[in-house]
C-alpha cells in the first residue's frame, strides 16, 4: 500500500451534508455525528486518497488542519496511507450546518470535567488548578455568558481570543468547549510562570492591568479564596459532577 506524506494539493470534490451523508466523488457515503463536548463540531470519517494534504481535507471538510491532526494523532511529519480511514472534525457552522442549541447543545459536566482535564495536560498546568477556576467561574459549563462578555467554562473574554489563538497555533474558537478549555488553561499557564498561585488566581480574575493600576480589589481576594478552597476540595477527591 503506497504512502503518501501530507504535502501536496487535494485532488477529490467532497460534499458534506451535515445531519444527514457524506458524499464524496465516488458516491460513498459515511454519517456525520456529533463530537461529544464540542456544540459546533461534527465528526465524518473518510479514507485518505493519493494526493490528499492534512490542509487540503480540512478547507474541503470546513474543518481545522490542527484538529484534523490532533484528532488522528497525527504531527505536522506524520505519514498516512492511502485508504487509511481518519476522522474529520467539522465545524458545523462553517459547512453550513446550524449551530447547536444551547439547550440541546449543553454538555454535561463530567464532559466539562474531562475537557478541561485534557487541556491542562496537554499545556501543563495543574488539573486542580484548572478545575477549581472552571468551577468558579461557569459551574462547569460551557453555554455561559457573564454580563462583561465573558464567554463559556473559562470565562473568556473575547478580546483575548485572538492573542490566545496565536499562542496556540491555530484559530480558538470559544464557544466551542475544547477550544475554551485550551483557552483559558493557556493562559492559566501564562500567568502561572510569572505569579505565585495566589497572584495567578487574582490576574486571571481582575487582570493584569488593573492589578498594576489598582491593585487588588477586595472581590478578588474573596475570588482567590474562594478559588483555592474548591482546589483543595478537588485535590482530595471532591467530584461535584457526580
Amino acid at each position: 500500500m503506497p504512502l503518501i506524506r501530507l504535502l501536496g494539493t487535494l485532488t477529490i470534490t467532497v460534499l458534506i451534508a451535515l445531519g444527514g451523508t457524506l458524499l464524496t466523488a465516488s458516491s460513498a457515503q459515511a454519517k456525520a455525528k456529533p463530537w461529544p463536548g464540542h456544540p459546533d463540531r461534527h465528526l465524518v470519517d473518510y479514507r485518505v486518497r493519493p494526493g490528499d494534504t492534512a490542509a487540503g481535507i480540512a478547507t474541503r471538510f470546513h474543518a481545522w488542519t490542527a484538529e484534523l491532526r490532533r484528532v488522528n494523532h497525527k504531527t505536522t511529519t506524520s505519514t498516512w496511507f492511502v485508504g487509511e480511514r481518519v476522522t474529520v472534525p467539522v465545524v458545523t457552522s462553517r459547512a453550513g450546518g446550524k449551530r447547536a442549541s444551547t439547550t440541546s447543545a449543553q454538555p454535561k459536566r463530567t464532559e466539562v470535567r474531562r475537557a478541561v482535564i485534557r487541556a491542562a495536560d496537554r499545556h501543563g498546568v495543574a488539573r486542580s488548578l484548572a478545575l477549581a477556576v472552571a468551577w468558579h467561574e461557569s459551574g462547569w459549563q460551557q453555554q455561559v455568558r457573564s454580563p462583561v462578555g465573558a464567554v463559556g467554562t473559562m470565562q473568556v473574554m473575547p478580546g483575548n481570543r485572538s492573542w490566545l489563538s496565536t499562542l496556540v497555533g491555530r484559530e480558538l474558537h470559544l464557544k466551542d468547549l475544547g477550544d475554551n478549555a485550551t483557552a483559558g488553561v493557556v493562559l492559566l499557564k501564562i500567568l502561572r510562570s510569572e505569579h505565585s498561585r495566589k497572584g495567578t488566581l487574582a490576574a486571571y480574575y481582575q487582570g493584569q492591568g488593573s492589578i498594576e493600576s489598582n491593585g487588588v480589589y477586595k472581590s478578588t481576594k474573596q475570588y482567590v479564596a474562594n478559588v483555592t478552597a474548591n482546589q483543595m476540595r478537588l485535590i482530595k477527591g471532591w467530584r461535584p459532577d457526580r
